[in-house]
Protein backbone atom coordinates (compact mmCIF):
# COMPACT_ATOMS: atom_id res chain seq x y z
CA UNK A 1 0.00 0.00 0.00
CA UNK A 2 1.33 3.42 -0.92
CA UNK A 3 1.79 5.88 1.92
CA UNK A 4 2.17 9.57 1.14
CA UNK A 5 2.01 11.12 4.59
CA UNK A 6 1.31 10.75 8.26
CA UNK A 7 -2.44 10.47 7.81
CA UNK A 8 -2.03 7.51 5.44
CA UNK A 9 0.37 5.78 7.83
CA UNK A 10 -1.87 6.45 10.80
CA UNK A 11 -4.95 5.14 9.00
CA UNK A 12 -3.15 1.88 8.24
CA UNK A 13 -2.02 1.51 11.85
CA UNK A 14 -5.55 2.23 13.09
CA UNK A 15 -7.20 -0.23 10.69
CA UNK A 16 -4.71 -2.98 11.55
CA UNK A 17 -5.24 -2.35 15.28
CA UNK A 18 -9.01 -2.56 14.86
CA UNK A 19 -8.72 -5.70 12.70
CA UNK A 20 -6.80 -7.36 15.53
CA UNK A 21 -9.28 -6.20 18.17
CA UNK A 22 -6.65 -4.24 20.08
CA UNK A 23 -7.67 -1.17 22.08
CA UNK A 24 -5.69 2.06 21.81
CA UNK A 25 -4.66 1.80 25.46
CA UNK A 26 -3.20 -1.67 24.92
CA UNK A 27 -1.17 -0.79 21.84
CA UNK A 28 0.02 2.46 23.41
CA UNK A 29 1.23 0.51 26.45
CA UNK A 30 3.11 -1.97 24.24
CA UNK A 31 4.84 0.93 22.50
CA UNK A 32 5.56 2.69 25.78
CA UNK A 33 3.43 5.72 24.92
CA UNK A 34 0.08 7.18 25.97
CA UNK A 35 -3.33 6.58 24.41
CA UNK A 36 -3.33 10.27 23.40
CA UNK A 37 -0.06 9.76 21.54
CA UNK A 38 -1.49 6.77 19.67
CA UNK A 39 -4.59 8.78 18.80
CA UNK A 40 -2.37 11.50 17.28
CA UNK A 41 -0.41 8.87 15.32
CA UNK A 42 -3.60 7.32 13.95
CA UNK A 43 -4.96 10.74 12.94
CA UNK A 44 -1.64 11.82 11.41
CA UNK A 45 -1.40 14.95 13.54
CA UNK A 46 1.23 16.30 15.91
CA UNK A 47 4.86 15.36 16.32
CA UNK A 48 5.46 11.62 16.36
CA UNK A 49 8.96 10.17 16.26
CA UNK A 50 9.72 7.77 13.45
CA UNK A 51 11.12 5.23 15.92
CA UNK A 52 7.89 5.18 17.93
CA UNK A 53 5.72 5.03 14.80
CA UNK A 54 7.74 2.07 13.51
CA UNK A 55 7.49 0.38 16.91
CA UNK A 56 3.69 0.70 16.77
CA UNK A 57 3.65 -0.78 13.25
CA UNK A 58 5.91 -3.64 14.32
CA UNK A 59 3.68 -4.43 17.31
CA UNK A 60 0.85 -4.91 14.81
CA UNK A 61 2.90 -7.16 12.52
CA UNK A 62 3.40 -4.48 9.88
CA UNK A 63 6.66 -3.90 8.00
CA UNK A 64 7.64 -0.53 6.54
CA UNK A 65 9.47 -0.72 3.20
CA UNK A 66 11.00 2.51 1.89
CA UNK A 67 11.75 2.61 -1.84
CA UNK A 68 14.34 4.96 -3.34
CA UNK A 69 13.11 7.29 -6.10
CA UNK A 70 14.34 6.89 -9.69
CA UNK A 71 16.15 9.76 -11.37
CA UNK A 72 13.75 11.95 -13.33
CA UNK A 73 14.29 12.43 -17.09
CA UNK A 74 16.04 15.64 -18.17
CA UNK A 75 13.51 16.59 -20.82
CA UNK A 76 9.76 16.38 -20.30
CA UNK A 77 8.13 13.26 -21.75
CA UNK A 78 5.74 13.42 -24.67
CA UNK A 79 2.10 13.64 -23.55
CA UNK A 80 1.37 10.01 -24.48
CA UNK A 81 4.02 8.76 -22.04
CA UNK A 82 3.02 10.96 -19.11
CA UNK A 83 0.77 8.42 -17.38
CA UNK A 84 3.27 5.58 -17.78
CA UNK A 85 6.02 7.75 -16.30
CA UNK A 86 3.80 8.79 -13.40
CA UNK A 87 3.04 5.15 -12.67
CA UNK A 88 6.74 4.22 -12.76
CA UNK A 89 7.69 7.22 -10.62
CA UNK A 90 4.99 6.43 -8.08
CA UNK A 91 6.21 2.85 -7.86
CA UNK A 92 9.77 4.06 -7.21
CA UNK A 93 8.64 6.59 -4.60
CA UNK A 94 6.11 4.48 -2.81
CA UNK A 95 6.48 3.59 0.79
CA UNK A 96 4.74 0.34 1.37
CA UNK A 97 3.47 -1.35 4.43
CA UNK A 98 2.98 -5.04 4.21
CA UNK A 99 2.18 -7.69 6.66
CA UNK A 100 5.06 -9.56 8.12
CA UNK A 101 4.70 -13.29 7.78
CA UNK A 102 6.78 -15.07 10.30
CA UNK A 103 9.42 -12.32 10.47
CA UNK A 104 10.27 -11.02 13.92
CA UNK A 105 12.04 -7.69 13.97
Amino acid sequence: MRVVGGQDFGAIVRQRRLDQGIKQEELAQRVGRTRQWLSRLERGVGDVSLADALRAARELGLVVDVSRPSPLPISPPPPAATQALRTARDAALRVTLRESRGNDS
